[in-house]
């Protein structure tokens, strides 16, 4: 009886994932093409192929290098540019490779990766040399760092927004002991209950990442970047002896890189403010962004962070 009943499970289970896979293609109808055309976006030709991007601002401005993580690309930080801009800065935003609109390669996506496109893209762009501050979310907060590692000469500070990587975080045994598809729907559901429920300002998250979730590539480059995430505590301590000023800002209730798990680094770094916000999430940039751009102008303001390039 036992094993009917295990068999009877097992078939639900099967005719579900088959269900829900069939609906999932259907529903996969975002093109690239037509996103890329219609995003106002330009792009640029790197060794792992085009990455999106875009500058906001007058050239010449004091610039801001805006990162995002590892799941949500370029439009994160939709609420916050128009009031840089208006501050009197230049912002760039742009997609990392497996993100949004950028080139999906099938390469193993491991941490060097990502700050190799910064560099590339920068250069082609002729600012590696333009002094900057860089603004890394989650996951962009590593690509800052190991940004900075190797060009410490052109950054003159960090802002760091729920930064990951300041605990040493385990892999579930789930990412391999589930088919990649499953784990795949299994992201896509999460991710989506999530942005529905955090209600952004300006902005519609859910429509916006279930579209770029539906390009080709995105979720091996997520999945593979997962895979092949370390430990970059080192990473962290290493740029600290810099001593450039730093901001964080996280939401308390942040359960992707809770705050309490990363004091124990985050009181290791000298030249820092901290700002917690005790209603905010991990998404804190879409549903808080009035909020982030305003610590962020107080801090490169009280710090004077760009008065030593200005004309």
């Amino acid at each position: 009886m036992l094993k009917k009943v295990l068999i009877g499970m097992a078939v639900v289970m099967l005719l579900g994932l088959v269900s829900f896979e069939i609906y999932f293609q259907s529903h996969s109808s975002a093109d690239p093409a037509v996103e890329r055309e219609n995003s106002g976006m330009d792009f640029v030709e790197l060794s792992h192929g085009k990455t999106y991007y875009k500058l906001h601002g007058k050239s010449g401005d004091p610039l801001l290098v805006l990162i995002h993580g590892i799941s949500t690309p370029h439009f994160v930080f939709d609420g916050l540019i128009e009031d840089f801009v208006k501050n009197g800065h230049q912002v760039l935003v742009y997609d990392l490779l497996g993100r949004g609109l950028s080139d999906k390669p099938r390469i193993d996506y491991q941490k060097e990766v990502f700050p190799q496109q910064l560099a590339e893209m920068l250069k082609t762009l002729e600012l590696h040399e333009t002094p900057k501050v860089l603004v890394g979310y989650s996951m962009g907060g590593v690509v800052a760092a190991m940004y900075t590692q190797e060009n410490p000469k052109y950054v003159l500070a960090h802002v760091y927004i729920a930064p990951g990587g300041f605990f040493k975080i385990e892999k579930p045994a789930i990412f391999t002991a589930l088919p990649q598809f499953v784990l795949e729907r299994m992201i896509f559901l999460n991710s989506m209950s999530y942005y529905k429920k955090m209600k952004p300002k300006s902005l519609d998250a859910a429509e916006r990442f279930k579209t770029q979730s539906h390009f080709s590539g995105y979720y091996y480059a997520l999945m593979s970047t997962i895979v092949h995430f370390e430990d970059v505590r080192s990473v962290y301590r290493d740029v600290m002896k810099q001593k450039k000023p730093t901001l964080f800002i996280w939401g308390l209730n942040d359960k992707m890189v809770p705050y309490e798990k990363s004091e124990e680094l985050l009181q290791q770094y000298p030249e820092k403010g901290v700002v917690v916000v005790e209603d905010a999430s991990h998404a804190i940039n879409l549903t808080h962004p009035e909020k982030v751009s305003s610590e962020i102008k107080s801090f490169l303001k009280e710090r004077a962070i760009f008065s030593s390039v200005q004309p």
